[in-house]
């Protein structure tokens, strides 16, 4: 059966959960006791089992629905940063997410979000997100220049399109930017200026894989601020 829309975002958004959190225990940002085994996708993965830690990126996720589906979402990453230097980055993996030209057609027809119906499989779909996964779990020194990230801290950020930022620069005190949300706010210190940095140094970029939703592509690659690039 094909897959609608709403169910493509659906699945995305779980199989970003997984990921954040395989990423976490492949980076050494918790002791592996605090892991758990689990299972998504046909494939065995790690999954923390901190209340904390869970509440943390799902809060993060879940109100994302609404942007995801107007297109106002660039990127979902996971930002570590060194907890002896507010605001200095390390590095970055990132879920990049764009729309296909059949969305967009779909969208500028008027089409509603919910009619919108993907050329894929959820058996199909899952399998993209399971290579990603696998690949995601042997992330190591091979690919960053520190071994783990064990001494660490992170933030599970989501970067707005230039236009959606635009908006929300210029909308007043207390004004709600659809289809925003009240939930927007300029990130804090825990999130520097990405660009800036990127300016002003060489970055390590490590692509990973890229997948096709037919509607959707999320794209997963590597920013390392503490390596040149290669």
């Amino acid at each position: 059966m094909l897959l609608s829309f709403p169910q493509v975002l659906s699945s995305t958004l779980e199989f970003l959960e997984a990921a954040i959190h395989v990423v976490l225990h492949a980076r050494r940002l918790y002791p592996p006791h605090i892991f758990g085994d689990a299972q998504i996708y046909g494939v065995a993965v790690k999954a923390c089992r901190s209340p904390a830690v869970i509440r943390y990126v799902r809060s993060v996720l879940e109100p994302l629905r609404p942007a995801l589906e107007a297109m106002t979402i660039e990127s979902v990453s996971l930002l570590v940063v060194n907890p002896d230097v507010p605001g200095e980055p390390l590095e970055r993996i990132v879920f990049r997410v764009r729309p296909t030209i059949d969305l967009l057609l779909g969208l500028r027809s008027g089409t509603p979000h919910r009619d919108l119906t993907a050329p894929i499989t959820l058996a199909s779909l899952e399998t993209e997100f399971k290579a990603t996964l696998l690949r995601l779990q042997t992330i190591g020194p091979t690919e960053f220049s520190a071994p783990d990230r064990s001494d660490c801290t992170f933030v599970v950020a989501a970067d707005l399109t230039t236009e959606a930022f635009r908006k929300l620069q210029q909308a007043k005190p207390g004004e709600v930017v659809a289809p925003l949300g009240d939930m927007w706010i300029p990130g804090g210190s825990e999130v520097p200026d990405l660009q800036a940095i990127k300016e002003s140094r060489p970055v390590g970029l490590v692509a990973f894989k890229t997948v096709d939703a037919s509607l959707l592509t999320i794209e997963t690659f590597a920013e390392d601020y503490t390596r040149a690039p290669r």
